[in-house]
């Protein structure tokens, strides 16, 4: 059976993955970024109380994917999807939590950096590890450039993943 899935995010190309996946019938994608009109996305959400009643409109989906979003979500809101939350974290857990994971690293002197794909749980960034990849920061040390980067590792990582789920 095919399955629903939301997308919480700001990354075209993360959205555009999730839907080129086969074993998915409906992507919902929810912007946290009010001001790129840009992005396709069906949904903007401002804050943790729209984000819950835009997830309780879709109604029953299987999985929530977030990438690049920037709102913690509720105990509320985790508890929507059947099969729960994914994320795609821009650092390397358990090393680099929170929201400035790449300065962190740079900051360390640290000359590898990654995304860690991991469960969602009430503990920001500290749900099990589901897949990381690694990324030579090399002589960079530009946070921007390497997160533009590390940001073309994430649709992989999320459609390796579905292709299991799915």
């Amino acid at each position: 059976m095919k399955k629903r899935i939301a997308y919480l995010g700001d990354l075209e190309e993360v959205a555009q993955a999730i839907k080129s996946c086969d074993g998915v019938e409906r992507v919902f994608w929810i912007a946290g970024n009010q001001d790129n009109e840009a992005l396709e996305a069906d949904r903007r959400v401002g804050n943790v109380r729209e984000l819950e009643q835009a997830l309780k409109e879709l109604g029953p989906f299987d999985l929530g994917v977030i990438a690049n979003f920037g709102i913690i979500l509720s105990k509320e809101c985790l508890s929507i999807p059947k099969e729960g939350f994914i994320n795609a974290h821009m650092g390397l857990l358990p090393q680099y939590p929170g929201r400035l994971p790449i300065r962190s690293a740079l900051e360390k002197g640290e000359s590898v950096v990654g995304v860690t794909l991991h469960r969602v749980t009430e503990k920001v960034d500290e749900g099990p590890i589901i897949q990381t990849k690694l990324l030579a920061a090399g002589q960079s040390r530009d946070a921007h450039e390497i997160f533009d980067r590390m940001t073309r590792l994430i649709p992989d990582m999320i459609i390796e993943f579905l292709l299991s789920f799915c």
